[in-house]
């Protein structure tokens, strides 16, 4: 091989693996997934995002259908799913949202993540990343039928909402990991 069409080769190889994704390993204890740091207790995978208006990561087990751990910054202006100036039915976030707002918020946020039927209990001030925020337990189904349970936390920041989320199957995961996933949103800072 020539030295030209190696050197094009290794240069195609590098770009190439630079643009894969895939899920890295969240090992116990300290993990950043910025802008936040959880404690975490037992290993998982994480899927780290950073798009316009939206950072941080999404955590498993077993994979993100059946277990997700996920904390994420929302710039105002933005939602969840779509980043900047999602579709009709989402609702972007806005700084100065009153507490029902942010539960309204964050549920518009579940249900663009294909959850349907949600119904929220157990509201209640709590802080989360460092900040006074809300949080609630909630249930619903995935898009697929499948009953699910989870918790959300958001508080406002000086870098936009906090929020985190742990939802899983009603049977085996939720019950399994749940308390694992509420000491690692109590452990969130910025």
């Amino acid at each position: 091989m020539k030295l030209k069409t190696k050197i094009l080769f290794l240069s195609a190889a590098a770009f190439l693996s630079a643009c894969a994704t895939g899920p890295v390993l969240a090992p116990s204890g300290a993990f950043v997934a910025e802008p936040f740091t959880l404690n975490l207790n037992q290993n998982w995978s994480a899927f780290k995002r950073k798009s316009e208006g939206v950072q941080g990561a999404a955590l498993t087990r077993e994979g993100l259908d059946l277990n997700m751990l996920a904390v994420y910054m929302i710039e105002e202006g933005h939602d969840l799913k779509a980043g900047k100036g999602g579709t009709q039915e989402e609702v972007d976030y806005k700084s100065g949202m009153s507490q029902l707002e942010l539960v309204e918020f964050a549920t518009a946020s579940l249900a663009s993540l294909d959850m349907k039927n949600i119904e929220v209990s157990s509201v209640e001030t709590t802080t989360f990343a460092g900040e006074d925020g809300v949080g609630f337990d909630f249930q619903g189904f995935y898009e697929s039928g499948l009953a699910a349970k989870g918790i959300m936390r958001v508080s406002e920041t000086d870098m936009g909402l906090a929020m985190g989320i742990y939802v899983a199957p009603t049977r085996v995961y939720y019950d399994r990991d749940a308390e694992e996933a509420r000491r690692a949103l109590t452990s969130a800072r910025l």
